[in-house]
């Protein structure tokens, strides 16, 4: 941790230096109004909290339920675990721990949810799953709310994991390219009744 912290210091004196390096190209008239910049890299301003420090997981990662990686991930200071991954959620089946129907992606036979709960178990760390907002079980349509909320169900009623943290469209395609009024329509129709259903299962934070 102290070197990530010593190589976030070293990034902000380097683009300190860059913009008075750019400040020392500008015209006459600017020059007269510019100003002296002082970076202290001794001085820290604040501390990231340790349960802030996670790692993105992916089904797709034929290493993730090696015997090492517990252990690696606690020197790590990793505190949280997102599952199934980014893009690879919008388009993951959770019951069946595959990829939905004319998609290319990857699923390892034993990267299924409760195989990623023993990691978290064992680790000690806090989960958080991202729901397929992108399709349907079928792969013929968008993300199914009912699908979604099954999942939270399954985790906290049938399993009792106790799982707080959920996210959706987290990487959507479809979200990112649609203009502000179609984003407002999708959340009316997708996102609020998803969370409305998934927030029924879900144990207060």
């Amino acid at each position: 941790m102290t070197s990530i912290i010593r190589a976030m210091k070293a990034a902000v004196a380097t683009a300190a230096l860059a913009l008075i390096s750019i400040a020392g190209l500008a015209t006459p008239a600017a020059a007269q109004s510019a100003v002296s910049v002082g970076v202290n890299a001794g001085i820290s301003l604040a501390a990231i909290p340790g349960p802030a420090w996670g790692l993105n997981t992916a089904v797709w990662d034929n290493n993730l339920l090696d015997v090492a990686v517990p252990g690696l991930l606690s020197q790590a200071g990793v505190a949280a675990l997102r599952y199934p991954g980014g893009s690879t959620a919008d388009v993951y089946n959770w019951q069946s721990n595959s990829i939905v129907p004319g998609q290319q992606s990857y699923a390892s036979p034993n990267n299924n949810f409760d195989a990623f709960m023993g990691l978290v178990k064992s680790l000690g760390a806090t989960p958080i799953i991202t729901v397929n907002y992108g399709s349907n079980a079928a792969g013929n349509g968008g993300g199914d709310p009912s699908y979604a909320a099954s999942w939270v169900q399954y985790a906290n009623i049938v399993k009792g994991y106790g799982v707080k943290y959920w996210e959706s469209a987290t990487k959507s395609t479809a979200m990112a390219n649609m203009a502000p009024p179609g984003r407002r329509t999708c959340t009316r129709r997708m996102i609020r009744p998803l969370t409305a259903r998934m927030s029924r299962n879900s144990p207060p934070r």
